[in-house]
């Protein structure tokens, strides 16, 4: 193709980022479902595939994001950037992580601080490697 290969365009390459980040998050939840599959559960593994899960899931929100404001006028731009990421909505994630833990260790009584715990860590994890990722 060398020089006359097409320029993407800036909205077309953040379409492009954006379907595969969707892969990629798609790719990961299907892992964490085999792993829920099985028949014996190893808590590191469940818990790594939901760090992986969930800082997939957070790359495809956030150029979902990107590529939404890249659409919108200059200034509805500007008001979407200052709207805060909701720490009620990062509650929302822990709660149902640690669910999701529970539900993998076969539903056990008395577990409920120690799958918050590992859910915070996850969500935490998840959001650090995410947002320093190159």
């Amino acid at each position: 193709m060398g020089a006359t290969q097409t320029q993407l365009s800036s909205e077309q390459l953040l379409l492009q980022t954006y379907r595969e980040a969707f892969r990629m998050f798609q790719r990961e939840a299907g892992r964490l479902a085999e792993i829920k599959a099985q028949v014996s559960y190893d808590p590191a593994a469940a818990e790594k595939a939901l760090q992986r899960v969930e800082r997939a899931r957070l790359t495809y929100n956030d150029t979902r994001d990107m590529l939404a404001a890249a659409m919108m006028s200059p200034e509805s731009s500007r008001k979407f950037w200052k709207i805060p990421a909701s720490a009620r909505r990062e509650q929302y994630r822990v709660k149902d992580i640690a669910e999701l833990l529970w539900e993998l260790a076969g539903k056990p009584a008395g577990s409920a601080d120690d799958d918050w715990y590992r859910a915070e860590r996850v969500v935490r994890h998840a959001g650090a490697s995410a947002c320093c990722a190159g």
